[in-house]
């Protein structure tokens, strides 16, 4: 995932701390433009108040997350051919390896 792209178009049920720094990684890194991101619910009131610090982020509520992202992401590729979006589920942008972990 280290390729620039116009548009980070994500999807989960919640937006938490870890998913949050993760997202700041691909901003800080500048491997992209803007991050749209579809929630089931809303995020936590000290998750808002971080969000506050990155213009880059959007945030979508949707009652299907991944049904909207999917749409967004096919409308951006129709509307705006000279730019790049990609698709992809939290849980794949955040890293969330130590809550897997088995030990």
């Amino acid at each position: 995932m280290s390729s620039f792209y116009n548009f980070y178009v994500l999807y989960g049920d919640k937006l938490g701390f870890v998913d949050l720094e993760s997202i700041s990684k691909i901003i800080q890194n500048h491997l992209c433009d803007k991050i749209i991101v579809f929630l089931s619910s809303e995020p936590h009131e000290n998750i808002k108040k971080i969000l506050k610090d990155y213009p880059q982020i959007e945030l979508r509520l949707a009652s299907n997350p991944r049904k909207e992202a999917k749409k967004y992401k096919k409308l951006i590729s129709t509307q705006n051919a000279n730019m790049t979006s990609v698709l992809y589920p939290l849980e794949t942008i955040a890293d969330r390896s130590i809550w897997h972990d088995v030990c």
